[in-house]
């Protein structure tokens, strides 16, 4: 895959995964491949990617979307004081090389602080995980609906507390995609031809 179709994939992947978790896209970031062989270019292709949005229904979650070769604690402690100033909590890291450990180490202690960061390599962002035909529809559910779907599975006695619930994993695709964090709670909507439509619930841990 050459570069230009590569970052044209990553564009249109995290345009979706915004917009599923939704978040406001800039209509500037939708355009066809030839636009965007027009109006991007190969040299600054990651300052060209990089964006900063708000929730549809909450301005006040905003998320940045940051594209690097490599993040260094240089560069990491720029980008703090970028999130700081725009009041943004949560970023979402697009590198090409792995992360070194003592950087690693420095997302941890500021994730101690309420900053939310994630980390994929380029190449997990050239395919929509949640398209494939094998894969059933995933919907993260709010703290609100989270709740009451608990209390109505404890109330059946199908469940005692929380911790009896089938459980996914943190780093799954799906739960990446959505950005899920430890706690939350999915509801996947499986069907077939012989039971029809299925709900079923997976605890992120």
């Amino acid at each position: 895959m050459n570069r230009i179709r590569k970052f044209y994939k990553i564009l249109n992947v995290t345009n979706e995964m915004l917009h599923d978790r939704g978040y406001i896209i800039d209509q500037r970031r939708i355009v066809s491949f030839q636009q965007f062989g027009e109006n991007f270019s190969m040299k600054k292709i990651r300052k060209q990617l990089n964006f900063i949005t708000k929730k549809k229904d909450d301005p006040t979650e905003v998320i940045s979307l940051i594209f690097r070769k490599e993040l260094t604690l240089k560069e990491l402690k720029k980008i703090r004081k970028f999130l700081n100033k725009n009041e943004c909590l949560r970023c979402i890291f697009v590198l090409e090389r792995d992360i070194k450990l003592k950087v690693e180490n420095k997302i941890k202690k500021l994730s101690k602080r309420g900053f939310i960061f994630e980390i994929f390599k380029e190449e997990d962002l050239t395919i929509n995980v949640t398209k494939s035909k094998y894969v059933s529809k995933h919907i993260l559910l709010s703290d609100q609906r989270k709740e009451s779907i608990l209390k109505e599975l404890v109330s059946k006695g199908l469940i005692k507390n929380v911790m009896q619930m089938p459980k996914i994993k943190f780093e799954d695709p799906q739960s990446r995609y959505y950005g899920a964090q430890r706690g939350d709670l999915f509801e996947i909507i499986r069907s077939n031809e012989i039971s029809g439509i299925g709900l079923y619930y997976r605890l992120v841990v």
